[in-house]
This record gives structure tokens, C-alpha cells and sequence, in this order.
């Protein structure tokens, strides 16, 4: 989901992932994305095997549960990356 999700994105705004524009902000902004993107795979999924119903609170509720067991490497990525380059 990920990948596909990166893939796209390069591919249709390049510029915006260029490595001369690219902040920490984006770089942040952009993992949150993709916890909306997993949150929404694993409310599908969630719904299919019928441990979660197809509502709104369910999405926010798995949203968050991928924010809490996420944020620590969320938030140490971009300042990983910085001291790298």
C-alpha cells in the first residue's frame, strides 16, 4: 500500500519530492499520510474479516491506534535522515 502510495505520488508530482525542495515538514506531513492511507487499509481490512464495522469513528479509531504505535518513528525519521545527509 505503501509503496504504491509512493510510487504514484513521485510519479505525479515530482518536483514536490525533489531533494532541493524537500523539508522536514514535508517529510512529516508525508508520514502522517501514510498512517491515513494504512488506517484506511486496515479499516478494509478490519471490516472484511468483521472485527470492525464500516464507520467513521472505526477509521478514526484504527487511524489512531496506527498514530500511537507509530509516532516514535514517525517523529525520528526526519531528523535521522538530516543527520545522514
Amino acid at each position: 500500500m505503501i509503496a504504491l502510495n509512493d510510487l504514484a505520488a513521485y510519479k505525479l508530482f515530482p518536483s514536490t519530492f525533489h531533494e532541493s525542495t524537500w523539508t522536514v515538514g514535508k517529510q512529516i506531513t508525508w508520514a502522517f499520510w501514510h498512517l491515513l492511507w494504512l488506517g484506511g487499509a486496515n479499516l478494509i481490512y478490519g471490516v472484511w474479516v468483521g472485527a470492525f464495522p464500516l464507520t467513521f469513528c472505526s477509521f478514526i479509531k484504527i487511524v489512531l491506534y496506527a498514530l500511537v504505535s507509530a509516532i516514535i518513528p514517525v517523529m525520528e525519521s526526519p531528523f535521522f535522515v538530516k543527520t545522514i545527509s
